[in-house]
């Protein structure tokens, strides 16, 4: 089933380059003051780059609570265990 996965995000990408390949004609950017030329398929690429580092960006905290209480669970389950493993008291009357 991998390779199904692999040869059709293959493919994918096969028709994304000849498509960027056959769009290659320049076009003015303009960005604030900035003005630059670059072709179709970089200033596809560059958007979906800088999309990518915003969703990473903004998903940071969230990744590290979840990291900060994966490793506060990890120390309780050991505490735990601990507990258990210790030979119980027994009062004797």
């Amino acid at each position: 089933m991998i390779y199904v996965s692999m040869i059709v995000s293959f493919l994918i990408l096969l028709c994304l380059v000849v498509a960027g390949v056959q769009n290659s004609a320049p076009l003015e950017v303009q960005v604030g003051w900035w003005t630059f030329q670059m072709s179709l398929p970089s200033l596809v690429f560059w958007a979906a780059a800088g999309g990518a580092a915003v969703v990473a960006l903004l998903s940071l905290p969230k990744l590290a609570r979840k990291v900060l209480q994966t490793r506060r669970l990890h120390k309780e389950v050991a505490r735990l265990e601990g507990l258990c493993k210790e030979p119980r008291r027994e009062e004797s009357a």
